[in-house]
C-alpha cells in the first residue's frame, strides 16, 4: 500500500467513527427527547379527555395535563436510558 493510500483510509476511519460518536450522543438523545416529550402530550390530553373530568374546571384539568406530560416525560427518558 501507497503511504497515500494508508492516509485516506485513516482518514476515512476517523470521520465515520467522528460520526458516529456524534449520532450517539448528539442525534439519538434529541430524538429521543423530542418523541419522549410528544408522547407524553399526546397519552395526558387523551388521558385527561376521559367522561371523569368533564365536570372538572379547565385550570384544574390543565394542571392534571401538566402532572401527566411530566410524569410522562421522564418515564420515556428513563426508558430509554437518558435520565436516572
Amino acid at each position: 500500500m501507497t503511504y497515500m493510500h494508508k492516509n485516506k483510509i485513516i482518514i476515512i476511519t476517523l470521520l465515520l467513527l467522528f460520526a458516529t460518536f456524534f449520532s450517539w450522543y448528539e442525534i439519538w438523545p434529541s430524538y429521543v427527547r423530542h418523541k419522549c416529550l410528544v408522547d407524553a402530550r399526546e397519552n395526558a390530553v387523551l388521558d385527561t379527555n376521559q367522561p371523569q373530568y368533564y365536570k372538572d374546571d379547565l385550570i384544574e384539568r390543565t394542571k392534571l395535563q401538566d402532572q401527566l406530560i411530566e410524569q410522562g416525560y421522564m418515564n420515556c427518558i428513563r426508558e430509554y436510558g437518558l435520565a436516572l
